[in-house]
């Protein structure tokens, strides 16, 4: 796992360093194009989104998620996202899922909006990014039954406790950020998360993984922004 999760972050400075290159050459193309100083401020960030999902979820998952993000130029976004969450949920055959944990996601995102000289500057961009996501967790499963296809008959039910794990995947996302009024800023992004590693049938996983969602080898998420810039 350890040298997929280095495959990942060296495939993403790879991508991030063609994608400066090619910006940088555009720039040299237009003259009319501000440069702006490195450094442009940061802003924190509430998903509420983990907040609603026990509404939305009728009970079943539940979260909480911050963000800091900062910008570089007004091109480059780097984010560090942090987050707890967790889901309590009756299986088929009664079988009832557990579970709850931290995670973390670290990436960046690209601003597809040009600002140029003339123009009123805004805190508006339209957004493309990467992220890599990991989630340590603790779960269990009860009353698990199973067939036994060879000999016939069901097992009884079995109880599986505390079981610690750590997941990693990578997610492509695309949002916007607008500033609603002084420096008060809202958006939404919307991922397609990817899971790292195979699932294969007849191994016991999580029905739910905090900051990525059910258990499936892709998901997609969704995310409701309400930040303030300093």
């Amino acid at each position: 796992m350890s040298k997929i999760y280095l495959y990942i972050t060296l495939l993403i400075s790879i991508l991030f360093l063609g994608i400066s290159e090619r910006l940088s050459a555009q720039e040299k193309k237009d003259t009319t194009k501000i440069d702006f100083p490195l450094y442009q401020g940061f802003t924190v960030e509430l998903n509420i989104v983990p907040l609603a999902e026990k509404i939305i979820s009728n009970g079943v998952s539940y979260g909480f998620q911050g963000n800091v993000q900062f910008n570089l130029k007004k091109k480059y976004f780097p984010v560090i996202e942090i987050g707890y969450g967790g889901a309590d949920k009756t299986l088929l055959n009664q079988t009832k899922f557990s579970g709850k944990g931290m995670y973390e996601k670290i990436g960046v995102d690209f601003s597809l909006m040009k600002q140029k000289a003339g123009t009123k500057l805004l805190n508006n961009f339209l957004l493309a990014g990467l992220r890599i996501g990991s989630a340590q967790m603790n779960y269990s499963i009860n009353n698990l039954s199973f067939t036994d296809n060879y000999w016939g008959g069901t097992n009884p039910d079995i109880d599986y406790n505390s079981i610690t794990n750590t997941k990693f995947w990578v997610e492509v996302t695309g949002g916007i950020r607008v500033e609603i009024y002084k420096n008060i800023i809202m958006g939404w992004n919307v991922q397609n998360k990817r899971l790292l590693g195979n699932l294969s049938s007849g191994n016991l996983y999580p029905y739910y993984i905090p900051g990525y969602g059910k258990t499936s080898s892709s998901v997609w998420g969704f995310s409701y922004i309400i930040g303030y810039k300093f």
